[in-house]
């Protein structure tokens, strides 16, 4: 408990904050670091994006403004939701949590998860304080699988033997994992992705760190984790069967732009050239395209081809 009470005291803080300026005939309002753009980020090669000090800006959540009224009642709600399951040592899931308390009972407040999602983004980066510190946590997303058991803290152990691998966009909750697995083991993390923009994005999340979490990045990011495939310079190198590639869509050809502009492709010519060989090639390769090779391809050639040349066995 010891480790919670300075976050009640900050959730108090701002409270206070609140009835002060309503007392003074002041207008209330939210500030915390603004993180909507690339360039308001700081790009390091130790602990990867964090928030500028260079260009800090900061978003104002104003209950007088019209805009965002209905976002500083919500931020205010969570903010004593958040102070109740801390005080009482509760935990509950965004979507069993925010429905039941925020949607259920204040419909009209917001109406989407993804919205509720960056507002607790927000709080967390407005008190200084991890997501996972606020006692609400994400839904089951992230798989593993292999010879690995860990405990969540209230003596309930999980055995990765039987699971299986991780899938999807990077939740917080396989970052911190990882990240766990690298600082205490020392263990090597590969990366396997489709060679595509969104591939590339969930790659950069595990390496490098994302734009909403940037104030929690040096806690989620393995810097040394290798890329290993698939590389969009592969899909020519090993001529993969053109039935087996994707044509890049419009909306990948903007997500491959957009990755272009993010502060640790602009400063590294390889990730860079990958990202134009995809814009240039028009073409896109799941890891499933292996197979065309053949299906044992991926298995027994590929894979411990990359990590022969990351780790080549000892002399």
């Amino acid at each position: 408990m010891d480790v919670e009470q300075p976050i009640l005291r900050k959730i108090e803080m701002k409270c206070l904050g609140i009835i002060h300026d309503i007392n003074q005939h002041k207008h209330p309002k939210f500030c915390f670091p603004r993180r909507s753009n690339w360039h308001e980020l700081a790009f390091d090669e130790t602990v990867k994006l964090n928030p500028s000090e260079d260009c800090r800006a900061y978003s104002v959540v104003n209950a007088n403004h019209p805009k965002s009224l209905k976002k500083f009642a919500v931020m205010l709600k969570l903010l004593g939701t958040i102070y109740t399951l801390i005080q009482e040592g509760k935990f509950c899931t965004k979507s069993f949590c925010l429905y039941r308390d925020i949607f259920y009972h204040y419909p009209d407040l917001y109406s989407t998860q993804n919205a509720m999602d960056r507002i607790i983004d927000d709080i967390s980066c407005m008190l200084e304080v991890p997501r996972w510190d606020l006692h609400i946590l994400a839904t089951s997303k992230g798989l593993v699988a292999g010879d690995v058991q860990f405990s969540d803290g209230r003596d309930q152990v999980t055995n990765c033997q039987y699971t299986t691998s991780g899938k999807g966009f990077p939740d917080i909750g396989t970052r911190l994992l990882l990240k766990q697995l690298w600082q205490q083991y020392n263990l090597p993390i590969f990366i396997l992705v489709d060679a595509d923009p969104h591939g590339m994005e969930i790659m950069s999340v595990y390496k490098y760190g994302s734009m909403n979490q940037a104030f929690e990045n040096e806690r989620l990011t393995v810097p040394q984790a290798e890329w290993i495939g698939v590389w969009p310079e592969d899909i020519s190198r090993l001529s993969i069967k053109e039935s087996s590639l994707g044509r890049m869509t419009d909306n990948d050809v903007k997500k491959a732009q957009s990755l272009k502009k993010r502060p640790y492709i602009r400063n590294d010519e390889s990730l860079m050239a990958q990202v134009d060989i995809l814009i240039e090639s028009g073409k896109k390769a799941e890891i499933q395209s292996l197979d065309s090779i053949s299906t044992n391809y991926l298995c027994d050639v590929y894979l411990p081809s990359k990590i022969y040349l990351m780790y080549p066995p000892a002399q």
